[in-house]
């Protein structure tokens, strides 16, 4: 073939089909079809993020008794994770014993909202006005059922007001992070499909980009 027949604006290098089979070249029509791209995949289980709570001290005061005692522990919502003892809410409490003595609504109103900021359940206020008597500790409570991811307080130990004791978290639904190349980034779209393998367990999960 000249280069009359090829084109003047040709770089292309010539080929018949006989020398073509010898060099392995193959040949096909061309037609539109979907493509089934897949890639593997590493990445590492994780609580999901909104269903994960820290529990935090709201005064200073000792541990003086640690039920969950454990990483990994489950736990129900309302149960006890630790009792507190702190000498502000033991004067918190004796003041709204004498406000109730007094006969004073708007203190005792005053005090027993003092009290709740300082997350007394409702029961140890029941208590507390059955009995006439402050209570030596405050029972922190679980706000929401699930198991210790982190616990950051041991038993005797003093803590301080904002302090974080435990991370609570829900196992029911778990993220996975994916460690992506640039070059299959493409595929993944939020509400794209894709299956979890984890060493050790099967059969294998379902999942959905987020």
């Amino acid at each position: 073939m000249d280069a009359a027949e090829r084109g003047s604006d040709s770089a292309g290098v010539p080929v018949d089909r006989t020398a073509a089979s010898r060099l392995g070249v193959t040949f096909a029509r061309a037609a539109l079809r979907p493509i089934n791209a897949g890639a593997r995949l590493v990445g590492t289980l994780t609580y999901a993020e909104p269903r994960q709570q820290y529990v935090n001290a709201r005064v200073m005061g000792w541990v003086e008794q640690l039920y969950a005692d454990y990483t990994g522990m489950r736990i129900g919502k309302g149960e006890p994770l630790l009792a507190l003892y702190a000498p502000e809410l033991m004067s918190a409490q004796e003041e709204y014993l004498s406000a109730r003595r007094l006969g004073d609504s708007a203190l005792t109103d005053a005090a027993k909202r003092r009290l709740r900021l300082w997350d007394i359940p409702d029961d140890q206020i029941q208590l507390l006005e059955r009995s006439g008597q402050a209570q030596r500790t405050l029972l922190l409570r679980s706000p929401m059922s699930g198991e210790i991811a982190e616990k950051m307080v041991t038993q005797g130990q003093a803590v301080q007001p904002g302090q974080s004791l435990f991370l609570i978290a829900d196992r029911s639904i778990l993220w996975v992070d994916l460690s992506v190349f640039e070059s299959d980034a493409y595929m993944l779209r939020v509400g794209s499909r894709v299956q979890v393998q984890v060493d050790g367990v099967r059969p294998d999960y379902e999942g959905k980009v987020a």
